[in-house]
């Protein structure tokens, strides 16, 4: 199966386009809040309940972040922007993916991928078929050929289309 652009075409003109960011740090909730006040349909996740519980309540935790509040309270009252601290169908359901959560390095300098990896691990066997991942961690040369796009053929009963993981 090769990449369908028009699938991805025809969500965007139809306006339904689900984006899910994964992260919702200081990286990822502005990037959810551009998308979801360009009127696109928003699925943020985070692992952290606490933090989920208070931006579903129209509360930032990026208070110095200009326009963070103002936009996250229009996404919240117009409908655009949803949390969840598990993966879930809504989170699954998502056309695209992007994923920018923190990689820790360990004492000798590598990167500790174990989170990044379960996250995969979790979400690549219930996948619309057509999902597009942005990996936007900043990652070691080869990490995503090596080992994420592994986790995404091994489990996921679709055929899949690598492009661009160098």
């Amino acid at each position: 199966m090769s990449f369908d652009k028009n699938y991805f075409i025809n969500k965007l003109e139809e306006n339904e386009l689900k984006i899910c960011i994964v992260g919702l740090g200081k990286m990822g909730l502005p990037i959810a809040m551009v998308f979801s006040n360009s009127n696109y349909n928003v699925i943020g996740y985070d692992i952290s309940k606490q933090l989920v519980e208070k931006l579903n309540d129209a509360k930032t935790n990026l208070e110095a972040e200009p326009f963070v509040q103002e936009r996250l309270t229009k996404s919240i009252n117009n409908g655009n922007f949803k949390a969840y601290y598990e993966v879930n169908e809504q989170v699954l359901d998502a056309d695209v993916f992007v994923i920018i959560i923190p990689i820790l390095n360990n004492e000798q300098g590598e990167q500790n991928l174990k989170i990044l990896l379960d996250l995969y691990e979790q979400i690549s066997s219930k996948l619309n078929k057509h999902a597009l991942f942005i990996q936007e961690s900043t990652l070691a040369p080869k990490t995503c050929k090596k080992q994420i796009w592994p986790i995404l053929v091994k489990n996921s009963d679709k055929s899949m289309t690598k492009i661009n993981l160098d």
